[in-house]
């Protein structure tokens, strides 16, 4: 037998709130793999202006990685900051800070 509370939210409102939901994590973690792949065909160029800068070629490698390091580093922050503030609001903010940026 369950018991129905006003903890749970009716099952027309769940279903519109969960598709928004899910539409935004998953744009979310596209970003992740967006950025791999728009700083990917520049590479050799980046490795053409900075063949004769020293050590041009290691940092050239590191351009991928860097996105990665910067996830890795603001995740937890983020996490912090979403317990603060809400998921849904951090959420928000960062995919329209994205766009703008």
């Amino acid at each position: 037998m369950t018991l129905t509370t006003a903890a749970q939210p009716a099952p027309a409102r769940a279903a519109r709130v969960g598709g928004a939901c899910r539409a935004a994590v998953l744009a979310s973690a596209t970003l992740t793999l967006m950025a791999a792949a728009i700083i990917a065909p520049g590479l050799p160029a980046m490795s053409e202006e900075f063949a004769e800068a020293p050590g041009g070629g290691l940092l050239v490698r590191f351009v991928l990685t860097i996105t990665s390091l910067a996830i890795a580093v603001s995740a937890p922050v983020s996490g912090l900051i979403a317990d603060r503030v809400g998921r849904r609001s951090l959420l928000v903010s960062g995919l329209a800070l994205y766009a703008v940026s």
